[in-house]
Formats: C-alpha cells, structure tokens, sequence
C-alpha cells in the first residue's frame, strides 16, 4: 500500500521539483510552472534581483541555482533578498537558530536550502548576503 501525500509532503516536494526544472514562482498565481526565460516574454512580474557584491563566484553560482528561488520571488513565504525589513525578525533570533532552521528546514524552508553540499559557512554567508548585513 502506497502511503497517501499530505500537504506537508507537497509542501516540501515543491521546492525540490522547482530546483530540478530550474521554474520560477510569480508574485501573482499562475497555472502551472514557468521557465525563467519566459517570464519576460509572458508579462509576468520579474523575480526580485540584487547586486551580488562580497559573494565568490562558486557561492554566487550556489546561490542562483538554490537560494534564490525562494528568497528572490513573492509569495513563497522566505524573506526577500535585499529586504532587511522582512530579514529583521529573523536576525533578531540569532545565529544559532537560523543557521538551525537552514540546516533542518523549518516550514515552508526545506532542510540544507536545497544546497546539500553548502558547509555551514557558506550558509552564513549566504543568509549575510540575502539579508544584507552580518549575523548577529
């Protein structure tokens, strides 16, 4: 007997589909999943962008091909990039924690952010660099 899927297992799988078929969420629903390419080209809203300055081109390419899905797009409950007001709270729990809830997942946040070879360092970095400051 096949177990049945529950939210939960959707709510993780989710992600995992998104990274492996390189889509994007719009801010505004849509049927479907879309290619990066073609949100231009279907007047759909752009994920948020930022400069990517203090990243090495390695953590870079990590970050486009994981963080970003989540953390540049509105409406997947993670903090935008560059939006220190929805960072705040966050930092304000501390290192421990948030390095905790990155490595184990926490809600809508599946474990190790999809990047499954990041040291907890790159981590740091990464989240210094969505939130735009260092961990406290």
């Amino acid at each position: 007997m096949v177990p049945m899927m529950t939210k939960l297992h959707f709510r993780l799988l989710i992600p995992v589909l998104l990274a492996l078929t390189g889509a994007v969420v719009a801010a505004e629903p849509i049927p479907g999943l879309v290619e990066c390419d073609k949100v231009a080209e279907l007047g759909l809203p752009q994920p948020a962008t930022t400069g990517t300055s203090g990243l090495s081109p390695a953590l870079q390419a990590t970050y486009e091909r994981t963080c970003r899905m989540c953390h540049a797009n509105e409406g997947t409950g993670a903090p935008r990039t560059g939006d220190a007001d929805a960072w705040q709270p966050r930092l304000a729990q501390g290192r421990e924690l948030l390095l905790d809830h990155t490595i184990n997942g926490y809600q809508t946040m599946p474990p190790l952010g999809l990047c499954m070879a990041c040291t907890e360092e790159q981590f740091v970095q990464l989240i210094e660099f969505m939130a735009g400051r260092k961990l406290p």
